[in-house]
């Protein structure tokens, strides 16, 4: 993946406010807790109920985002989520997952809008 963190990151912003939540389990929000409260499996399975590709973009801020595989993604959102809130886009920017860095994520879909 050759595209530049600001490119991402841009990207990420534009098209953010155009994400409906989805419900998981009659919430939007989900605990997936922060340290050792870190729940890996429940992250696990969201971030691969979500995205059918092997490789997502990283969305934390304008110098660090960035391209990776799901599995690298999983541990830099557990490495780093009490520092940052993390959006985790497929490479299309029609689907994401937005973490908090209070130990909690959604996800949503871009929707297309004609106006």
């Amino acid at each position: 993946m050759s595209v530049d963190s600001k490119t991402i990151y841009i990207a990420s912003r534009s098209y953010l406010p155009k994400v409906k939540w989805e419900k998981q389990n009659g919430k939007e929000w989900i605990y997936i807790g922060v340290n050792q409260d870190f729940n890996e499996e429940e992250v696990s399975k969201l971030i691969h109920s979500t995205f059918n590709e092997k490789e997502v973009y990283i969305v934390t801020d304008r110098h660090k985002s960035s391209g990776s595989s799901i599995t690298d993604a999983i541990g830099a959102v557990k490495e780093r989520l009490q520092e940052e809130n993390h959006l985790l886009w497929d490479l299309t920017f029609d689907t994401v997952i937005e973490f908090g860095s209070i130990g909690v994520a959604r996800k949503g879909k871009r929707v297309q809008t004609l106006t």
